[in-house]
């Protein structure tokens, strides 16, 4: 899995890591979505999603997405965010109010990027 995956393994076992979520491939890893390494760790928070969209704007996501990935599909990553539904409450180890302002934002997003 790489040293990235036993730093995410070691965060996410403290107590103060309450409220982050892991991305990018250490997430994928974690899923077992993906078998390669990672040398990174992606952690955020609901509060820095929610920040994320307030400086960035979505479709400035979507630009700077394509700048970092030639291959980027909107119509992948659309789907993408559909399958966050799959993962409990528990699972995204964040409060309840916290849970459902996450899964609006990304609910309202895939309804933008589908409805065109």
């Amino acid at each position: 899995m790489g040293p990235g995956a036993d730093i995410a393994a070691m965060f996410f076992s403290l107590d103060e890591s309450a409220g982050f979520a892991v991305a990018g491939g250490a997430a994928l890893i974690a899923r077992a979505l993906v078998d390669r390494s990672t040398r990174d760790v992606d952690l955020f928070t609901v509060t820095d999603v929610r920040d994320l969209a307030n400086v960035y704007p979505k479709d400035e996501l979507l630009r700077l997405a394509r700048v970092q990935d030639a291959g980027f599909d909107l119509g992948v990553f659309a789907d993408m965010i559909g399958t966050a539904g799959r993962y409990s409450d528990d699972e995204l180890s964040l409060s309840a109010h916290d849970v459902a302002q996450l899964r609006q934002f990304f609910r309202d997003w895939r309804e933008e990027l589908q409805n065109g």
